[in-house]
Formats: C-alpha cells, sequence, structure tokens
C-alpha cells in the first residue's frame, strides 16, 4: 500500500475511532460539555452533548471534500510551481500525498478532540493538552512545507 493510500485509510480510522471514543462516554458526560478553548487551553465555551458531536461532522465533511479534491484533473489544481507536460504527473502525485496527510492529520486532531471534551466533560482534566495541541499543528505546518519544497525540486 502506498504512503497515499495509507495516509487516507488511517485518517479515516482515526475519524473513526475518535467518534467511538465520544459517544463510549457520551451518557456519562453532563448535558454541557465545553466545545470552546481559549488560547492557554482553558475551557470558555459550553455546548450540549450533541453540539459538541458536530466537530466529527464537520470533519468527516473537511476529509471527504480533500479525498474528492485529490482525484481532480490535475492541470485544474493550483500548485505552488510552474506545471508543465513533463513535471505534471509527479506533482499530481506530490499534491495527493499532501492532500492525504491532511486527511490523516485531520484524524489524528479528531481524536485529540475527541478525547480532550470527553475527559474535560468527566473532570478528569481540567485543559486542553497544550503540548500535544502545539505538536499537532506545527507538525500539519512542517509537513505542507515539507511537501512544498517537494514541489519546488519539480
Amino acid at each position: 500500500m502506498n504512503k497515499e493510500k495509507s495516509y487516507t485509510l488511517l485518517g479515516f480510522f482515526l475519524l473513526l475511532w475518535a467518534v467511538v471514543y465520544f459517544f463510549m462516554y457520551y451518557n456519562a458526560m453532563p448535558e454541557r460539555v465545553a466545545m470552546h478553548f481559549d488560547g492557554e487551553g482553558q475551557p470558555n465555551g459550553l455546548g450540549s452533548r450533541l453540539e459538541a458531536s458536530a466537530v466529527f461532522i464537520i470533519m468527516a465533511v473537511v476529509m471527504l471534500i480533500m479525498h474528492f479534491v485529490k482525484k481532480m484533473d490535475p492541470e485544474m489544481m493550483n500548485m505552488p510551481v510552474k506545471k508543465t507536460k513533463e513535471n505534471l504527473p509527479v506533482l499530481y502525485q506530490i499534491s495527493k500525498e499532501l492532500l492525504s496527510f491532511i486527511i490523516f492529520w485531520c484524524g489524528a486532531f479528531s481524536l485529540f478532540i475527541s478525547y480532550q471534551m470527553v475527559q474535560i466533560a468527566l473532570a478528569n482534566n481540567s485543559e486542553l493538552s497544550d503540548w500535544l495541541f502545539w505538536f499537532l499543528l506545527i507538525g500539519l505546518f512542517i509537513m505542507i512545507g515539507y511537501y512544498i519544497l517537494k514541489m519546488r525540486k519539480h
């Protein structure tokens, strides 16, 4: 299995895992759960458990859009470099890998959010895990930069 398919499948698996985890604890959580957090990870917005589950629908939609964008005609895609007949197949493959990585990242971020919402709702934790949040966010931008640099080599 190639990198593109691995990232995509793992991303959707992580999203599914996030949904299962959230709904395993759904009835144990209070009716109002933390849904919004400030820059220091402190909850500053509450919503119903059902509203909190909407994050998974949003992530699924984003991931599906990314999946279908991968199947677009490469001529229609914007690239950070000039497209030629010679480099288009390579650029297309790199862009598909990037989109697949973003799908994986969305799944990982969904799992992070699911875990944090449940732990905070059950009073096992009072704030978001700073280091993991920043690891995920910085990791996303590092990988986007990596793929852009990879495209510029072609």
